[in-house]
């Protein structure tokens, strides 16, 4: 079995297309994502959908965590992850 395993995209849309064409292009059984699909930038539901329809197994990471409510959110810390402002739309995603 030829496994693809990624982490930490933080919302990194040109990145992530990036790493999951050259996934797409090889004959990989199954995508481990270990977590922090969001974060940073602003398409980590994109990310976490696209993982999805490929039936990755995805992992919540940090962020993820912090997002369901699970770790706070700090504020000093939400100046750079600028979680919540994602929290409300993804919540029914994790």
């Amino acid at each position: 079995m030829r496994l693809a395993i990624l982490s930490d995209a933080h919302g990194n849309k040109p990145f992530f297309e990036k790493i999951i064409a050259d996934i797409d292009g090889e004959m990989i059984d199954k995508i481990i994502y270990l977590g922090d699909a969001f974060g940073y930038m602003t398409a980590g539901e994109y990310i976490y959908k696209a993982l999805k329809l490929r039936n990755a197994i995805v992992l919540k990471g940090n962020h993820e965590a912090m997002l369901v409510g699970e770790l706070p959110i700090e504020d000093e810390k939400d100046k750079i992850y600028k979680l919540k402002k994602q929290k409300d739309e993804v919540d029914r995603y994790i």
